[in-house]
């Protein structure tokens, strides 16, 4: 900021000069004597002139290399010996330039304030007063054609000239020291206007909701960078343009809301609307404001919405939640009814075999009821696993060892087809995180079983250790098989849904409930016929000392 005002001061020092030049060639051409001396100076003056421009030009370099308030002095000094010259040559103290004088003592009271204007009209003041004295004593001859005055006239003049000197100094460094003042506060208010401009401007554009404003003609003014996000669109790319050309062809149902409360001068609240974003439909919440002027005329719409993705899902999982503690509820009762005269079943069956000597038909009737009956207290004992999860017994484990010994099963199950290739790429460090063992067990082994069924000739079964971060351990369980298609993909999760010949359709969401239990999540992405690809996430322990 100093060296801007230093600048702004420096040309004003050089436009003086240039005017200063300008009128003394005009009145030596036209009214003095052609004094070669006098060529000199003028010659000497403009090039000072010249000095100034090409130290402006240089711009930030100004003084580089010296002190710049020492460079500036010794311009004025250098300004105020050439004036006196011109004046010794142009007539002593007859000469018509000493009004040069006051000129430089304006100059430096607007660069160094009171005090440089005092400096500058004392120097001028010795000066002019050891020209007069050198030229009354002969040291210093007398242009051809000056006029002789008695003493008491040229210590007249020196006196009078001296206090205008001292004046000029007075008022020009007072004005300069309240421009100064008035130059500082507003530089002061300027900078706390920017300050709170870029606060608020910082503020609006980390907000959480986005934020849309509309002129009085309808042109966007403001768009912020959750805006963006929710849009898709740069504000660039809008900011300056009519809401009609780029939110009314893209989000009809935003873009109508806008137009009513810009035409009718009514905020408008309507809870939700759904906007077809790059990644499919936003649940977007909204509502519009008016700004209004003094008179109560409408000068704009400001529309606030916000991305309800998360309060859905959030939402859904508390529904889901709901439902599964009804289930449980109810599941506990109607297990233990069921399992109970299901066990006598199975239990006098075998009796029955084991006493009666059965063939043919009736032994495979038989051996049908117990197959079947132990099928059924599989069906009931993955169901009370999915509705009533137990606590499970929590403890520090290394994630790479309980993938490994999953991998050693999955490699003698004989489900799997041939020659699979199961990859485990889990890095040297451990994998700290704290859970139930078997639980944790069961969800890699279901996954991985999945995996292998979904494999169509030769394939491959990957468990591979994703980037941590954010203080998160992320694990992927790939294969290369069939791939899920989209319609399916949003219904692995739910209980009973199955799309396996015999399937009960509780494995994934025992494993989704699992992940749950332990702080975690579950995630699918998947691609027909490029395989599919199960992300587990879990907190990790880092306190722990190996």
């Amino acid at each position: 900021m100093q060296r801007n005002d230093d600048l702004s001061r420096f040309k004003w020092l050089l436009v003086s000069r240039l005017v200063i030049f300008l009128l003394i060639c005009g009145a030596i051409f036209l009214f003095l004597r052609k004094e070669s001396l006098l060529y000199l100076l003028l010659v000497l003056y403009g090039l000072g002139t010249l000095v100034y421009l090409f130290a402006l030009r240089r711009g930030s370099k100004i003084g580089e290399g010296t002190p710049y308030p020492f460079f500036l002095g010794f311009q004025l000094f250098f300004e105020v010996l050439l004036e006196g010259g011109i004046i010794h040559y142009s007539g002593g103290v007859a000469s018509p330039f000493v009004l040069l004088f006051i000129f430089s003592i304006i100059n430096g009271s607007i660069l160094f304030g009171l005090r440089g204007g005092l400096i500058v009209a004392t120097w001028a003041g010795l000066l002019y007063e050891l020209i007069i004295w050198l030229e009354n004593k002969g040291i210093l001859a007398k242009p051809v054609g000056s006029i002789s005055y008695p003493v008491d006239k040229i210590f007249l003049a020196l006196y009078l000239y001296i206090c205008f000197f001292f004046l000029a100094a007075f008022l020009s460094g007072f004005l300069a020291e309240r421009l100064k003042e008035r130059a500082e506060e507003l530089r002061s208010a300027s900078f706390q206007l920017k300050r709170a401009k870029l606060e608020t401007d910082d503020i609006l554009q980390h907000m959480r909701s986005g934020l849309i404003t509309l002129g009085q003609s309808g042109r966007i003014v403001y768009f912020n960078r959750t805006a963006e996000e929710i849009l898709g669109k740069q504000r660039e790319e809008v900011v300056g343009r009519s809401f009609e050309e780029v939110i009314s062809p893209c989000f009809p149902e935003l873009g109508e809301l806008m137009r009513e409360s810009l035409y009718s001068g009514k905020g408008e609240s309507r809870g939700e609307l759904l906007i077809q974003g790059e990644k499919g439909q936003i649940p977007v919440g909204i509502n519009t404001s008016v700004l209004r002027d003094n008179q109560k005329g409408i000068r704009g719409v400001i529309a606030v919405f916000q991305d309800l993705s998360e309060v859905k899902k959030l939402e859904e999982k508390m529904r889901k939640a709901d439902r599964l503690a009804a289930v449980g509820q109810l599941s506990a009762n109607v297990a233990h009814e069921i399992r109970n005269p299901l066990s006598s079943i199975r239990g006098s069956v075998e009796v029955l075999k084991s006493e009666l000597k059965l063939d043919g038909e009736e032994g495979k009737l038989m051996d049908l009821i117990v197959k079947e009956s132990d099928r059924l207290n599989g069906i009931l004992q993955d169901f009370l696993s999915f509705a009533r999860p137990g606590k499970g017994k929590f403890e520090i484990l290394d994630l790479r060892e309980l993938v490994n010994q999953v991998a050693t099963l999955l490699k003698k199950e004989p489900v799997r087809p041939p020659e699979p290739r199961i990859e485990v790429k889990l890095g040297d460090k451990p994998l700290w995180v704290k859970g139930d063992e078997d639980q944790l067990k069961q969800v890699l082994f279901n996954l991985g079983l999945n995996g292998l069924e979904a494999l169509e000739g030769e394939g491959w079964l990957r468990f591979e250790a994703l980037h941590s971060r954010d203080g998160k351990i992320r694990l992927a369980v790939s294969d290369n098989g069939r791939g899920i298609s989209p319609s399916v993909r949003e219904k692995i999760f739910q209980p009973f849904f199955s799309t396996k010949r015999g399937g009960t359709g509780l494995g994934l969401s025992i494993a989704e409930r699992i992940m749950e239990e332990h702080g975690g999540q579950i995630e699918v992405k998947s691609q027909m016929g490029k395989g599919t690809t199960f992300i587990l996430t879990l907190d990790e322990e880092r306190d722990v000392r190996e």
